[in-house]
């Protein structure tokens, strides 16, 4: 299981769908969550960049180490929630960023979008990040919402498995580039 998510990992990466070492995603498996470590580039993700922490007693045993990525809360507290969900990705995609920072709403027209997309995006107000607010938020609103834009923070895609947070997490990328870029032809 960890290759196949490394193989996304690199995959998000190339694809631009977040930089550097922002962003985390995981996978559960079982009681177990294989999440990405704090610091570790998803594009150069290896095994060593992945800690497995279990959520079979919720949240009560899970111990914070240094390594541990700062959203583990987020990620544990979604699948304890939400039990159809066996991929989570939170990235920072540019044009989403962009988006929030002009302070538009992602709407778009386009067929592809509103048959993925439409009704299974929600957009958050900021919350910390790491922290259990951000965490109880996004754990309840993924029960309605798999796909939350969180306000200065990037988005949160939760899926049944890997390839589908995949394809959520490009869509909703490819769809803000679009809305920025007819943004800017309508200016012409």
């Amino acid at each position: 299981m960890r290759k196949e998510l490394i193989s996304f990992a690199h995959l998000l990466a190339q694809e631009k769908l977040t930089y550097s070492c922002f962003g985390n995603i995981s996978l559960r498996v079982g009681s177990s969550v294989i999440i990405k470590n704090r610091g570790a580039s998803l594009s150069a993700a290896k095994m060593s960049d992945f800690s497995i922490i279990s959520i079979k007693n919720g949240l009560d045993l899970i111990k914070r180490t240094a390594h541990l990525s700062s959203e583990w809360k987020m990620h544990a507290l979604s699948y304890v929630l939400n039990p159809q969900y066996n991929a989570i990705f939170h990235l920072h995609p540019f044009y989403i960023a962009l988006l929030d920072e002009l302070g538009l709403d992602l709407n778009s027209k386009d067929l592809e979008f509103n048959h993925l997309l439409n009704d299974k995006i929600k957009k958050i107000p900021f919350y910390e990040p790491g922290g259990e607010s951000l965490a109880n938020e996004v754990a309840r609103n993924l029960i309605t919402h798999p796909v939350l834009i969180l306000e200065k923070h990037g988005i949160v895609v939760a899926a049944s498995g890997l390839e589908t947070a995949y394809n959520l997490s490009a869509a909703i990328e490819t769809t803000a580039k679009k809305m920025i870029y007819l943004r800017l032809l309508k200016q012409l």
